[in-house]
């Protein structure tokens, strides 16, 4: 925070100024991050201590000591839902990924994923991915004087279809698998380097695909679930706030 409150009074013109100084002109500053936010805010701060009072008697007394910036506990984007017995609680992300728990009709419900989205549907039966490639191949030519050698020349291929694999380049971007006559290779410069695509291949999307969908469809099937998170039953709360309420221990 201390270089925030630097950056800021140089901004404001007033560079050397103290965080003290600017703090009071500051009502919150709030952090959003993947699935919630800190808040840091004035806070009154109390003093409780014990004290003699004129008869030499111990008293216990409380007072103000003024504000203080505090950083509040880290805050969830979640939701409450409730419909007589029956209760949800969800939290949200800045994506589609949401946590659920609570119970629904007497059955303690808990899962979490993502939101599977229909543009998904034929990702892996019609998506190919291609593109021009270079790499050598050793060739048998025929000298002049009529002896054979083998050489090295760089043979183009157009539109050559690949997958990523779960190995890495030195900057740890995923490496590409070509299938270049039937073999799956990966390209180490221009020399064709074949691979066992089983053990290569990337699934790590077609996964997320799977698992998203198998959570979006145990959502679906739980209609109960699904009449209760609507707006007009949420109560936005804060996960204490969730634990008190109706005496519910969450």
């Amino acid at each position: 925070m201390n270089t925030f409150f630097t950056s800021l009074a140089s901004g404001l013109g007033i560079p050397g100024a103290n965080p003290e100084k600017i703090m009071p002109y500051i009502p919150a500053i709030v952090v959003t991050l993947y699935d919630g936010y800190y808040i840091y805010s004035p806070s009154e701060t109390i003093y409780s201590g014990s004290f003699l009072n004129s008869n030499g008697d111990l008293e216990e007394r409380s007072e103000t000591t003024g504000y203080t910036h505090l950083l509040k506990p880290y805050i969830y984007y979640s939701a409450k839902y409730v419909n007589g017995d029956d209760y949800a609680v969800v939290n949200y992300s800045l994506d589609s990924y949401i946590s659920i728990y609570g119970k629904i009709g007497g059955e303690v419900i808990s899962n979490s994923g993502y939101l599977y989205s229909n543009k998904f549907d034929n990702v892996y039966t019609s998506e190919t991915l291609t593109e021009d490639i270079k790499y050598e191949i050793e060739v048998e030519v025929t000298l002049p004087s009529g002896v054979k050698q083998k050489q090295k020349q760089i043979e183009t291929r157009y539109n050559c279809p690949y997958v990523y694999s779960n190995l890495s380049n030195k900057d740890n971007s995923a490496q590409k698998v070509y299938n270049i006559d039937g073999i799956w290779c990966i390209l180490n410069g221009l020399d064709k380097v074949p691979v066992d695509i089983n053990n290569t291949v990337d699934n790590s999307a077609k996964k997320y695909v799977e698992e998203s969908r198998r959570f979006t469809n145990w959502l679906n099937s739980n209609q109960r679930l699904i009449d209760l998170i609507i707006p007009a039953n949420a109560r936005y709360q804060t996960i204490d706030e969730n634990r008190k309420f109706s005496g519910k221990n969450l």
